[in-house]
């Protein structure tokens, strides 16, 4: 992420940092830190509508914005719902103190970052299914606090909702567990297992597609993969698993695109009706998982460790403030934040800024904080990773 600037010193940095929040400005003191339990996912960019008001970003982050995120009214993307607010209660100000009205956003069900136990259930694969794949899709469903992270056999999940999904899991030949576990920003964590048997002989029929996840709307094109000697009288296809064929061919290159335009884990059912044994033909049915994601979800999530981290410390509680940070860089913030006299956390977690826009991805995210100064306006950037436990923290602010 060649874009991000590079690393000043702690001990710069830290003085840096002490001299903005007392004079009530804050940037940029820390790179970016890719995470490498996330390198090579491809990005889905998202972009977050620009306050018009506010000065443009100091850096661009390497994320091509593909689709623009429902911005509330006024200057802040987070939003508050006044006594209501549950996500972002403590965490947020409103960037124009002058709105008569708190404007709202979509509410998200799931309570504030760092609260609350996760729970965690696998419901694909079936205990003691055999597959003759050497990798399987991991669906199953989860609860949690917002930003609870899902990884199966330590590889990331992708989450909708309640929903889950690791798109490629791999298998070893013979008995295999698979081991999800959910965890929450302050590491609270749930465990659910399955045991399946990697072997057999791989069917003549498969489903590909060109994307298994994305930000709904999101568009794919499947393909059916035949090998084999296999005469194709019928090809169908179910999108979305909801039991009607959405199409029908006899040819096995029409292209099979499709558009998920809502947030949801799909099931895409594939049946081939092979009549090389006339008069008792064979059918294939095969499947792909595909999760829709919600930007809006996503978007309230980061929101949430923001949130989280200015209400610890405006509780003067760097221990739990602090795991709002990559792990990585968690020390580095403890001792920066740890130098701060407990009376003055609070006046520094006002002046921490609002935020006003960004940009999102699948595993990355850049907001765009926004502080106001006696009449000046400056600008900093937040970076967002998820580590490899799949929980969202901030690399650096």
């Amino acid at each position: 992420m060649s874009s991000f600037h590079s690393k000043p010193s702690p001990s710069r940095a830290a003085m840096r940092m002490l001299r903005l929040l007392s004079a009530g400005l804050i940037l940029a003191v820390m790179p970016f830190a890719s995470n490498s339990a996330s390198a090579g996912v491809g990005l889905s960019g998202v972009g977050i509508a620009p306050d018009p008001s506010a000065s443009p970003p100091t850096t661009t982050p390497p994320l091509a914005p593909s689709i623009k995120l429902p911005k509330p009214s006024g200057n802040e993307v987070c939003g508050i719902v006044g006594s209501t607010d549950v996500i972002f209660k403590n965490g947020f100000e409103i960037a124009d103190q002058t709105l008569a009205v708190l404007r709202t956003m979509r509410s998200v069900t799931k309570s504030p970052a760092g609260s609350g136990t996760p729970t965690i259930t696998i419901t694909f694969p079936a205990a003691g299914q055999t597959l003759a794949s050497t990798t399987t899709p991991v669906t199953g469903t989860f609860t949690g606090p917002a930003d609870t992270g899902v990884v199966v056999n330590g590889v990331l999940a992708y989450t909708s909702g309640t929903s889950f999904l690791v798109p490629d899991v791999p298998l070893a030949s013979g008995s295999n567990t698979l081991q999800a576990v959910a965890t929450t920003l302050p590491g609270a964590t749930a465990q659910s297992s399955v045991s399946v048997t990697q072997g057999g002989t791989i069917g003549s029929v498969a489903l590909t597609s060109t994307s298994l996840t994305g930000f709904a709307p999101f568009a794919t094109v499947f393909s059916p993969v035949i090998t084999g000697n296999v005469a194709i009288s019928q090809l169908k296809i179910d999108f979305d698993g909801n039991g009607i064929d959405d199409v029908v061919t006899t040819s096995p290159t029409t292209p099979l695109p499709h558009t998920y335009a809502t947030p949801g884990l799909y099931t895409a059912r594939l049946t081939i009706v092979d009549n090389t044994t006339t008069p008792n033909p064979t059918t294939y049915v095969v499947y792909q998982r595909v999760l829709a994601q919600d930007n809006v979800e996503l978007r309230e999530t980061l929101c949430s460790v923001y949130g989280y981290l200015r209400t610890n410390l405006s509780a003067a509680n760097v221990t739990s403030a602090v795991l709002a940070f990559d792990p990585d860089r968690r020390a580095h913030y403890q001792n920066l934040f740890g130098s701060i006299s407990n009376a003055n956390l609070p006046v520094a977690a006002s002046r921490l800024g609002t935020i006003a826009n960004g940009l999102i991805s699948t595993d990355y995210a850049q907001l765009k904080v926004v502080k106001t100064f006696q009449g000046t306006t400056a600008s900093f950037p937040m970076n967002f990773s998820r580590d490899d436990s799949g929980v969202w923290r901030i690399d650096s602010m």
